[in-house]
C-alpha cells in the first residue's frame, strides 16, 4: 500500500505524465511494425484484449500543451 501511494504522489509531482515501460505501444506503432492501417491495427488488437491476448493499459502522455490518457498495448506471452 505504502508503495503504490509513493508511485502516485510520484505521479501527481511529476504532472500526472506517466512513462509507459517499453513492452507497451500504441496502436500506430503496432500498425508499423505490422505493416497494416492503423484502423485495422486497432480493431485486431481490441479483439485480442476480448480474447485475453493483449493487455490494454491507457498512460497519460504529453500531447502538444496537453496531457492526454492514450491506449497503450501489450501482447500477453
Amino acid at each position: 500500500m505504502a508503495n503504490l501511494l509513493a508511485d502516485l504522489a510520484a505521479t501527481l509531482a511529476a504532472g500526472g505524465i506517466e512513462t509507459p515501460p517499453a513492452d507497451f505501444q500504441t496502436t500506430a506503432e503496432h500498425a508499423a511494425a505490422a505493416g497494416l492501417s492503423v484502423p485495422q491495427a486497432g480493431k485486431i488488437l481490441r479483439c485480442g484484449v476480448l480474447a485475453g491476448k493483449v493487455e490494454r493499459r491507457n498512460f497519460r502522455i504529453r500531447n502538444g500543451g496537453r496531457v492526454v490518457p492514450v491506449p497503450h498495448y501489450r501482447v500477453i506471452s
